[in-house]
């Protein structure tokens, strides 16, 4: 120390070597004076390596530095008054590499060192900063300002409050950004409690255009920890520059979404914060922007949102953003308007992240279909079909949940989507056929894809749905509820005859839908409501009676119906269609066709062109012509006009007439244009042969038979069974309004039969041609026969026998 004395101060110096518990020395120089004659002393300190805790408590003016771990070197110039207070102080400290922690609790808050130049006036307790700045591993801080302290009046300050203005500042690229950044200036206004220690940012408002930054938050050293909390502002700025400065360690599963999925736009109404409770080793984040004119998306290989606004929040690991509007563009169809969609990410932890779009689209059929249809799923390709299938516009809503992960797979991906679709046209569904409606309801999952509602189809009538697999590789498939009539049918391509179905009725119909080959349909009825009618065959079904119609084939170009099966009103059918070229009948192939249970056969009905009944085939089977709905004599025509003209070819084999007359292998081919027409053949019983035709006579039929065994034929026809050998006939009687005449018998022998049994065979003849009038009798049957046997005449109710010539009669 020395101690100097000039013409009018006393001067003081003098040094002192500190030891303190590190391995470094501390020292104080110090250098004082005072006027003679006053009690004022102005001083000067040097400090080198001085502990900031050991000086913090030697004056109110550095009490902010007693948290600070740090050696301080520097000097201070002051003054003690007359009345012993402190005068204003000046000060230039240099702080060297430390930490700030309150205590043991608090995790260290390391800077790598720190100058200052300051001064201190007493009387207001306004700490005047004219440099400071601070130097860490986030960057640099040259700030200029004033602090005011408080609690002086109670002796020592409790705290302080300032406001600074950030000359420059230089933010490192690492921890908090991703590269430096230079901002150019700044104001902030704060508060900092001494104890506890507790630093309250009020206001931080960047004055740099490149960084329209605003903050406020707040720091507490609690006894357990620190217990942090950011608020940030920014107003506008861009995704680009946002990426620029972000760190990659700095929230790395949020700043990587961000990266891939913000491809650009405006950001504005930018909020973040930040909060840290004590024993959190990780703090809490916010994130909360709005954006414009951005391109946005989720997944690399699903279509992008372009030009689109809304709002972007991340809290913690949840993510979710808001587009208020926004258009996608697929591949084809169009912009789809996604305004009012929605994407969360509900734990940015998770691995791998699970994204979820709550979609609400608007736009056309095909840019729905499209969406599907994109690079990751290609739910149409697989089926054959791609998304120009249908037009109109569509409304889509639901959920879309997907793993955030490369070479995504539908597989993976969970849907849950529903749709309008309105003004719908389709030439692709059903090839050929144009399905049209005005609104259809649409639903997928993760299984398949559903689109149904009233529908026209080459403007039939039908309430249906198209259900498609989305997994499995399995084929659509269309089921629908459609309007039944003949106008129908053909408007479908399948033409039938004229009157062979009339009326409305409802079917079912299923038509599958096989990739790469042509659609399969399976259409059932129960005909209410429908008439049908077979005149040929005198069948019908009226629109108060039911059935079953069953049919089944490919929409091919005509039709292929592979199996046609109908049964109501005593009917039974059962066979294929063939259509011709235009969709008319070629041919109906029956394997089988019961009918009242008078005929059971197999055959066809063959297509002769547009306006013409079709010819009708039987080829085998059995006909009871006891229980037809027409008679042999035909006298109501049933059975002949009613064909139109149509051919009729018949193979039976068995043709039941009487009770007694059964002809076997019975072979007919016949024309009905002018009434029935043609030649048959027989056997009676399957032992005596005929042949015959068919003749029109007076609007009805009439028979000519012949055979070569008049006794077999007598015998197998159960009239007579004693004729033996000869020849038979039998013809239509020439008299208008006549039978028939049984115009020649000639037999070798026989026996003369009974008075009784002549008249037998008359009465059992007539009844047999004539069972709807059994009341009358034959007015004369007359038979002429030699040798041995008597001819026999009955006349009215008599009977007569005459001998001589041979063996004939007729029946009036």
């Amino acid at each position: 120390m020395q101690l100097l004395r000039d013409a009018d101060r006393l001067h003081l110096a003098g040094d002192v070597a500190l030891l303190g518990g590190g391995s470094g020395v501390a020292t104080v120089e110090l250098d004082a004076s005072s006027p003679f004659g006053e009690n004022r002393l102005d001083f000067a300190l040097s400090l080198q390596n001085l502990p900031a805790q050991d000086i913090a408590t030697q004056t109110p003016a550095l009490a902010w530095l007693g948290d600070v771990e740090a050696p301080i070197s520097g000097s201070l110039r002051s003054a003690f008054e007359a009345d012993g207070s402190l005068g204003p102080m000046q000060a230039r400290l240099e702080i060297g590499a430390g930490v700030l922690q309150p205590n043991r609790a608090t995790r260290p808050l390391k800077f790598d060192g720190a100058h200052t130049v300051f001064a201190f006036d007493p009387d207001s307790g306004i700490l005047t900063f004219d440099e400071a700045e601070v130097d860490t591993s986030l960057g640099r801080i040259g700030a200029r300002g004033e602090a005011r302290l408080r609690g002086l009046d109670s002796g020592w300050p409790e705290g302080l409050t300032g406001q600074f203005t950030l000359r420059d500042a230089e933010l490192a690229g690492g921890l908090l950004m991703d590269r430096a950044i230079a901002v150019s200036g700044a104001s902030l206004a704060f508060k900092v409690d001494l104890a506890p220690f507790t630093f309250t940012l009020g206001a931080l408002r960047s004055t740099d255009p490149r960084f329209p930054l605003q903050a406020k938050g707040r720091a507490e050293a609690r006894p357990d920890g620190w217990d942090l909390s950011l608020d940030t502002t920014v107003s506008r700025t861009t995704a680009a520059h946002v990426l620029a400065y972000w760190p990659e360690d700095f929230r790395p599963n949020t700043r990587r979404w961000v990266a891939e999925n913000v491809r650009s736009g405006i950001l504005h109404d930018i909020a973040f914060a930040l909060r840290l409770a004590p024993g959190v080793e990780e703090p809490e984040t916010f994130l909360d922007l709005s954006f414009s004119e951005g391109q946005l998306t989720y997944n690399r290989r699903l279509p992008a949102v372009q030009g689109g606004s809304g709002r972007l929040t991340i809290q913690g690991q949840r993510l979710g953003v808001r587009v208020d509007s926004g258009l996608i563009e697929p591949e084809q169809g169009g912009a789809l308007d996604v305004a009012g969609s929605a994407f969360v990410i509900s734990d940015l932890k998770a691995q791998p992240q699970v994204g979820e779009i709550r979609l609400n689209a608007k736009g056309s059929a095909t840019a729905a279909l499209s969406y599907l249809d994109n690079e990751a799923w290609r739910i149409l390709e697989k089926t054959g079909r791609d998304a120009s299938l249908a037009t109109g516009r569509a409304e889509v809503t639901g959920r879309i949940a997907l793993p955030l992960i490369r070479g995504l797979k539908l597989p993976e991906v969970t849907l849950d989507l529903a749709g309008t679709l309105h003004d719908v046209e389709s030439d692709q569904l059903v090839a050929g056929r144009v399905l049209a409606a005005e609104r259809l309801e649409m639903r997928t999952d993760g299984d398949s894809l559903r689109i149904g509602g009233d529908v026209t189809l080459d403007g039939v009538a039908a309430t249906g749905t198209w259900k498609q697999p989305l997994t499995g590789g399995g084929d659509g498939q269309v089921t629908a509820d459609v309007a039944l009539s003949a106008a129908n049918l053909a408007t479908l391509g399948v033409s039938l005859p004229r009157g062979m179905v009339s009326g409305s009725g409802r079917g079912a119909l299923t038509v599958d839908l096989p990739k790469g080959a042509a659609p399969r349909f399976a259409l059932e009825s129960n005909l209410a409501g429908l008439a049908l009618g077979i005149p040929q065959i005198g069948w019908s079904l009226g629109r108060g009676s039911t059935g079953q119609l069953r049919v089944s084939g490919a929409l091919t170009q005509p039709v292929t119906v592979d199996r046609l099966a109908l049964s109501g009103g005593g009917l039974e059918a059962e066979g294929r269609l063939h259509l011709a070229p235009g969709g008319a009948l070629d041919r109906l192939d029956l394997s089988r066709l019961s009918v009242g249970g008078w005929m059971d056969v197999a055959g066809r009905l063959r297509g002769r062109g547009a306006g013409q009944a079709p010819a009708v085939e039987l080829t085998s089977g059995s006909i009871d012509l006891r229980r037809a709905p027409f008679g042999m004599g035909g006298g109501s025509g049933s059975g002949g006009g009613a064909g139109g003209g149509a051919p009729l070819s018949l193979a039976l084999d068995r043709l039941q007439v009487t009770d007694s007359i059964e002809l076997r292998d019975f072979r007919g081919t016949f024309a009905t244009a002018r009434g029935l027409e043609g030649r048959f053949e027989g056997a009676l019983a399957g032992r005596a042969p005929i042949k015959g035709e068919a003749v029109p006579q007076n609007g009805a039929a009439a028979f000519r038979i012949r055979g070569e065994d008049a006794g077999d034929v007598l015998r197998y026809a159960g009239f007579l069974k004693t004729v033996q050998d000869g020849t038979f006939s039998l013809g239509p009687r020439a008299a208008a309004g006549a039978g028939g005449q049984l115009r020649r018998v000639a037999a070798d022998r026989g026996r003369a039969p009974a008075e009784g049994a002549h008249r037998r065979l008359a009465a059992r003849w007539y009844q047999r041609r004539r069972p709807d009038r059994p009341a009358e009798r034959p007015r004369h049957l007359l038979f002429r026969g030699r040798g041995a046997l008597p001819p026999v005449a009955v006349a009215g109710g008599g009977l007569a026998l005459q001998r001589g010539g041979p063996l004939h009669g007729h029946l009036a």
